[in-house]
């Protein structure tokens, strides 16, 4: 878990968001090396890279901020991006619908990919079929315990009412927890390295064969330049 503390506070966009993406590459990279050692353990390696992607915005106004579309742009192609809705409480659940319409129409407009969940396993499908109808999980937090009946539960006290957070009917919190630790984990694992890692993958393999010079210095320090004294040894 990494918390983008800051996140918002610098004065250009790009600013704000370079933090994260830098963070995200930084750990493909580390991957990467891994990856190009010529003895290389990646099944004791501890793997860093971002598999998720929880992304919190404010039903503020009625589309999304253009810090939050100029971010997610930068995010696209790096990490499966889930959005969530925070203090869903704060409107009215029939603006509620309206935001969250407005808003996936904004990112099908801007051609922004959203983690979209698998319907091709069986036994994930149905389940998988009725979260995609969310996209935007609309939540609300609280560390206060109330004691309802013969339960306590996680809740918010208003004048007119209490919301639960685990109340299917006042927020998605459930859906929410219900999709990544129990259908999802897993595939959103396998996305990451299947889809986002190797885009990375590629792209610097590209880099450094473009380069010649670039490659031979890279694989030198790999200790890869063995090979071609081997070979010499054997013509001579």
């Amino acid at each position: 878990m990494v918390n983008t503390v800051g996140f918002g506070d610098q004065i250009t966009k790009d600013n704000s968001c370079k933090p994260i993406v830098g963070y995200i590459v930084a750990q493909f990279e580390a991957y990467l090396q891994e990856e190009l050692k010529i003895k290389h353990s990646l099944f004791n390696y501890h793997d860093t890279r971002i598999h998720a992607c929880l992304y919190f915005i404010t039903p503020v106004g009625h589309s999304l901020k253009s810090l939050d579309m100029v971010t997610m742009k930068k995010l696209d192609n790096k990490v499966n991006s889930i959005l969530i809705i925070a203090k869903a409480d704060s409107i009215a659940k029939n603006e509620l619908h309206k935001f969250k319409s407005k808003i996936v129409s904004e990112l099908v407009s801007s051609g922004i990919q959203i983690y979209q969940f698998p319907t091709d396993e069986e036994t994930v499908a149905e389940i998988n079929a009725t979260m995609s109808m969310h996209l935007l999980f609309a939540v609300v937090g609280s560390t206060e315990e109330v004691e309802i009946g013969d339960k306590t539960v996680k809740a918010r006290k208003y004048p007119w009412g209490m919301v639960q957070v685990e109340n299917e009917n006042h927020c998605d919190f459930v859906k929410l927890q219900e999709m990544l630790i129990s259908v999802t984990m897993e595939n959103l694992q396998e996305q990451t390295h299947a889809l986002n890692y190797r885009l990375y993958q590629c792209c610097k393999l590209e880099e450094l064969i473009a380069s010649p010079s670039v490659f031979r210095r890279h694989m030198k320090q790999k200790g890869m330049h063995s090979w071609e004294n081997c070979g010499r040894k054997k013509k001579r």
